[in-house]
């Protein structure tokens, strides 16, 4: 089942529907697994805003122009140092030199976009941002907030340590910072590796991202 199906089911039992689709992945236009861009770990954010906008009552159609809202201002890229192996299939989803690192992979286990030789962790927070920044406007003195996001084999202090350099290029080209997420919110089972995303946020958006919310799949570090 997918959530076209889904939605078709629920609209069936009565129940009103409504659809967004997240494309934060500015690795890829098209790919061997979707058609347009890939939603990956930028949906913490759709997930975060949508379910505040909910939680003060607003309607669906409104919930739903605000989803939409953060999918516009939301990018994203990641990298990995190895492949995740997929129960049911029973070995990596790639195979990488000892060497290399995989660069724009998807959430399921897909190869990326490309490979490289591995590089540090502020070299590679340095290309990823660039990326991320050359598919969206944000002006000096605009504010952001910032998910350095785990792939599920990725220790928490090498995430720190990304954290440090991606608030430090950001402080450079004068760009605000005023929340930041850490950790494994959106993993690829045990796939060492992370992801950077970024939001530009208005008023609004950063009300209900900072709104409380505390639950199984968000944490707040």
């Amino acid at each position: 089942m997918n959530f076209e199906m889904a939605a078709e089911m629920a609209d069936m039992e009565g129940i009103k529907v409504e659809k967004v689709i997240v494309n934060d992945d500015v690795a890829v236009e098209n790919s061997t697994y979707t058609i347009g861009r890939r939603g990956v770990a930028g949906t913490i954010f759709v997930h975060k805003i949508a379910g505040g906008a909910a939680e003060e009552g607003k309607d669906l159609e409104e919930v739903k122009k605000i989803a939409q809202r953060v999918i516009d201002n939301t990018r994203t890229m990641g990298m990995s140092l190895g492949a995740c192996t997929v129960p049911a299939v029973g070995k990596p989803s790639f195979e990488l030199k000892e060497d290399e690192i995989e660069m724009g992979l998807g959430i399921h286990g897909e190869p990326g976009t490309h490979r490289e030789k591995i590089s540090s962790a502020d070299q590679l927070t340095t290309y990823m941002l660039n990326k991320i920044l050359e598919d969206m406007t944000v002006n000096k003195g605009e504010e952001v907030a910032v998910l350095v996001n785990g792939l599920g084999g990725t220790p928490l202090m090498e995430i720190y340590i990304v954290n440090r350099k991606l608030h430090e290029l950001l402080e450079e080209k004068e760009i605000k910072v005023v929340k930041t997420l850490l950790g494994n919110y959106m993993t690829s089972l045990e796939m060492p590796g992370f992801s950077i995303s970024v939001i530009k946020l208005d008023e609004e958006l950063k009300r209900l991202l900072k709104a409380s919310a505390d639950t199984p799949g968000y944490k707040e570090i």
